[in-house]
């Protein structure tokens, strides 16, 4: 489905205009910050949002930066923000990074990094420290880090996915204990990982899981924020990861497998697709 087309099918129902509340929220931010949000781009976001709304996965949903717009101001703001954190922190990026057509990208693994001032404790309500985390990669080099997104609290505890020339890995509170991963070569793919508890940690690659861990670690309580296209160590530094990202979203980690599967399907049918990403 083209822009044109994606225009005229999706009106959705919510808000004004005709549009979701999601969607009208995301350009009111857009325009605060002084964007202009087009008529495809916000028919496209609001396409994504009644498909993310419909979903197995919404009430487990609760944070979704889609890229689209032209410039740094629409990519910062969430498409989702039940959290209200409002506009992503922007350390670097230009509006020559941002395009509806390619997503957010960092050509030469250089400082550039979002953050999106939400601490992994905030997303289960700080009752249980589960939570998930998920990003797009439409294409993925390691740059000057190996962690495409998230956050680290000291040298032994880590929030990330962790994507290397040999690995593939989600770490959620301890660096090398109850860590799912594979031995396999990181690609430009679509990452999910997921603590749902201290015996239930899960990596899926497109959709599919591909790792899991049952071994019992208790799931930590961290104040640092996640980062994305890039993480901040133990001592608070920044590194940067060389990639186009397609889309970055968090969970409160109750996401079933069927539901990991969905929300692929979906990002993939309303967002990858009708951008060419």
């Amino acid at each position: 489905m083209g822009m044109q087309q994606i225009l005229f099918a999706y009106g959705g129902s919510g808000g004004g205009g005709g549009f979701q509340t999601e969607t009208n929220t995301w350009e009111s931010r857009v325009v605060a910050l002084g964007g202009t949000v087009t008529s495809p781009d916000k028919a496209l976001a609001d396409a994504l949002v009644v498909a993310l709304k419909a979903g197995t996965y919404w009430s487990s949903l609760q944070y979704f930066l889609a890229f689209i717009g032209p410039d740094t101001v629409h990519h910062r703001v969430p498409l989702i923000d039940k959290l209200n954190v409002g506009a992503a922190g922007n350390t670097g990026f230009v509006d020559g990074d941002c395009d509806t057509a390619t997503g957010l990208v960092n050509a030469a693994g250089s400082a550039k990094v979002f953050n999106t001032h939400v601490r992994p404790d905030a997303l289960n309500g700080g009752a249980t420290n589960a939570a998930g985390m998920g990003i797009y990669l439409r294409t993925w080099t390691n740059g000057s880090a190996v962690e495409p997104c998230g956050t680290y609290d000291a040298a032994a505890q880590r929030w990330v996915i962790d994507l290397r020339s040999g690995l593939e890995a989600f770490r959620w509170s301890d660096v090398s204990t109850a860590v799912p991963s594979t031995a396999t070569a990181a690609t430009a793919a679509h990452y999910y990982g997921q603590a749902a508890s201290a015996t239930d940690r899960k990596l899926a690659r497109n959709g599919t899981v591909i790792a899991s861990s049952t071994t019992n670690k208790s799931l930590g309580n961290v104040t640092a924020e996640i980062l994305v296209a890039g993480c901040v160590d133990h001592v608070g530094a920044y590194t940067y990861t060389k990639g186009t990202y397609g889309a970055f979203y968090l969970t409160n980690g109750g996401l079933t497998n069927t539901d990991i599967t969905n929300i692929h399907n979906d990002i993939g049918t309303y967002l990858i697709t009708p951008t060419g990403r």
